[in-house]
């Protein structure tokens, strides 16, 4: 790489930075902006990282369903500060720097770099679209760290499309994928979907060109690499005697119990019916991805082959059918669709290349200093924009003394060493305010029937029977009085400290209510 290009690419990286900074300063809670991530995926992850840099083990110790290298990279951030989401910010950082320079790398496959410096108008475009989607829940979701892993993967598999076909791709790009892939594995499986769809498109393009024994061993390769990510989780979990916790918590009941009980013909109208609620729910989102992917499917200019053609359109079908299949329908799961909007921004820059050249005869081109201005610009403008259109952004710079978590952790700390059990919900951070780990393993109610996981409610019943913790927060109905519960076991043990009315997953009011062990005393 000749210096100028090295200059370059380290301007971009930078420029990638800035692009990130000011979006995920604005719109994600886990920003110094914000009094704290109020998340509950966020919080559950930031409870078992913790949790996991003080010696308690994912699954056998503190039950939650994501995967182990989920919570040790939480847990890392928590390394960086246990009492803000500094380090879970930086995480964000780290991880959209690197989805946008990856973009930045696939859109230089298809442009010179007269028309691929036009990445510095297309990134805040990208991160507007992005941060802007009631998809970006919060921030901090897996969606959103997976977004780099994604990003270059694909990057991988356009440059063997335009480059390598009818070629094999190098065994070295499929040993690199299938370590994406194994990362992804130990965070959240259910979006393996595109490396299904990756392996496909690889697969069958060497059986088109009869290349039967390389097909199958770019398979092996490929399985070689995230393989390769299993033996650190292996050796973890062997030396805690924890392995058939991991199966049994992480791989069992995300397969069996947390998915819903439906025939395959149920669950590809379901597929069907996610999609067309998330146009609905974020369509400036959607409509990226079906700009990327179908523009790369029918302009012939860009996909240059039929392989090129077909595979984003397989890894984003691949990636829909893993994401849904297994009944539920979360708005944020949508978010890992945004590692396609450097295809809009291919498709949208080749478009007005050839509006502007062939039709209106103009010359698309700008000095790099007029266009690295007026990139920063755009930046900012549109990130002040996002603060107005973000679902987030109605915590930003709350004051820490208004938010329940933080009332009530004061009321909590009049104890010393006291200990608390989120009773019948998900982890809204009480934990987090508190500072305090959870002392039973299944320290949150998760979206799990009774039915299927029968020992999650039943635990924490007999915690407040037996009276095993100093503190117990519930969530209830905003209109509902908390005497009226009926909760003989509770009120028995324990009594009213506080409550406050709330706001969580942006729109939803709750009372929060905090009781106390009786022989406590009220607080001061």
């Amino acid at each position: 790489m000749r210096k100028t290009e090295r200059r370059f690419q380290g301007r971009m990286l930078l420029y990638c930075l800035f692009v990130s900074f000011c979006f995920l300063t604005i719109c994600s809670k886990s920003s110094f902006l914000y009094p704290l991530n109020n998340g509950s995926d966020i919080q559950c992850f930031f409870t078992v990282g913790k949790g996991m840099m003080h010696g308690l083990v994912p699954y056998r110790d503190l039950v939650e369903q994501k995967g182990p290298l989920l919570y040790f990279l939480y847990g890392l951030a928590s390394l960086v500060s246990e009492h803000s989401f500094l380090g879970v910010y930086l995480l964000e950082l780290l991880c959209y720097t690197g989805f946008l320079y990856c973009s930045y790398q696939i859109f230089s496959l298809f442009f010179k770099q007269a028309l691929a410096k036009y990445f510095y108008i297309a990134a805040p475009l990208m991160a507007a679209v992005t941060f802007t989607s009631p998809s970006f829940f919060h921030g901090g979701e897996t969606e959103e760290l997976v977004l780099p892993l994604l990003a270059f993967s694909l990057y991988l598999l356009l440059r063997y499309c335009r480059e390598e076909y009818p070629g094999p791709m190098p065994f070295s790009w499929l040993l690199l994928s299938g370590l994406c892939a194994g990362c992804v594995l130990w965070m959240k499986f259910s979006l393996l979907g595109f490396w299904i769809g990756f392996m496909a498109v690889v697969f069958f393009s060497l059986l088109v060109t009869r290349r039967f024994a390389r097909a199958v061993g770019s398979c092996f390769v490929f399985l070689g690499g995230m393989a390769a990510t299993a033996l650190p989780w292996l050796a973890y979990f062997g030396a805690r005697d924890a392995l058939d916790d991991l199966i049994e918590v992480y791989f069992y009941h995300n397969i069996f119990s947390y998915s819903a009980q439906m025939t395959v013909g149920e669950r590809l109208i379901g597929v069907g019916e996610a999609f067309s609620r998330m146009l609905y729910r974020t369509p400036w989102l959607f409509g990226a991805l079906c700009i990327g992917v179908i523009g790369l499917l029918i302009l012939r200019r860009l996909h240059q082959n039929w392989l090129g053609a077909v595979a984003p359109f397989v890894c984003a079908f691949c990636l829909a059918l893993g994401l849904y299949w297994g009944g539920r329908h979360f708005t944020y799961y949508f978010f890992i669709f945004a590692g396609f909007t450097s295809l809009a921004a291919v498709v949208v820059t080749y478009l007005i290349v050839t509006l502007g050249e062939k039709l209106l005869k103009l010359r698309v081109s700008m000095p790099n200093r007029r266009l690295m201005a007026l990139s920063a610009a755009l930046t900012l403008a549109l990130t002040g924009l996002s603060y107005f259109v973000c679902e987030n952004t109605y915590l930003l710079g709350t004051p820490k003394e208004q938010c329940v978590q933080y009332r009530f952790a004061e009321i909590i700390h009049q104890k010393k060493n006291a200990t608390l059990l989120n009773y019948g919900f998900l982890d809204f951070g009480f934990y987090y305010a508190a500072d305090i780990l959870p002392v039973n393993r299944y320290f949150c109610l998760l979206n799990i029937e009774d039915e299927r996981l029968p020992e999650m409610r039943a635990q924490q019943n007999q915690i407040v029977r037996e009276r095993g913790v100093d503190f117990v927060v519930m969530a209830i109905n905003p209109a509902q009085d908390v005497e009226s519960l009926y909760l003989p076991d509770l009120f028995r043990n324990y009594e009213v400290a506080a409550q406050q009315v709330d706001i969580r997953d942006n729109n939803i009011q709750v009372k929060y209510v905090l009781f106390q062990a009786k022989d406590i005393g009220r607080p001061s």
